[in-house]
């Protein structure tokens, strides 16, 4: 089985969050067994605020620490404001060890990328912000015309509805 863990912080875009939790839950329907632990964490175990509702969590970033992959929804397109909004989940995120898979979900490849876990290894975002990913982080080979990429332990999907395209491939790769 593996567990994967959804990073909520109140720049979540809902929509992300709620779609890589339904693929991941409803694969474990439809197989009749339970393929993907999914729990949600925030960066201190707090419910989040994100828009027009309060996110519960199972734990903090330390209980994402025993995770097969930290999954980040989009975060949408105000990148300074949610790196300035993230710290503790950028410092978390370049103590990682290379085992463990970390996936970013349309815009939040800013938030791997900017934490160092990107560099040298290929990597999408949407399509809007190819230039200030580019500008913001020269070290990452930044694949804008892929769907998603896969790059040993790190994976990133393009556009929001791309982010579907990265699950069903993590569903079919850890799933059959």
């Amino acid at each position: 089985m593996m567990r994967i863990a959804l990073y909520t912080c109140p720049q979540t875009v809902l929509s992300s969050l709620s779609m890589a939790d339904d693929a991941f839950r409803l694969a474990n329907q439809l197989a009749g067994e339970t393929l993907f632990e999914v729990l949600r964490v925030s960066a201190d175990g707090a419910p989040v605020r994100s828009g027009y509702a309060e996110l519960r969590v199972d734990g903090d970033l330390g209980l994402a620490e025993g995770a097969d992959l930290l999954l980040i929804p989009a975060t949408g397109s105000a990148l300074q404001h949610t790196l300035d909004g993230n710290a503790t989940l950028l410092a978390w995120l370049a103590r990682r060890p290379t085992e463990q898979g970390l996936a970013s979900l349309c815009s939040s490849a800013c938030l791997l990328a900017a934490a160092g876990v990107l560099d040298g290894r290929r990597a999408t975002t949407h399509w809007a912000l190819a230039e200030t990913f580019r500008r913001h982080f020269p070290r990452v080979d930044l694949r804008i015309d892929e769907l998603f990429t896969e790059a040993a332990t790190r994976y990133c999907s393009g556009g929001a509805q791309a982010g579907l395209d990265l699950c069903l491939h993590l569903i079919a790769r850890h799933g059959g």
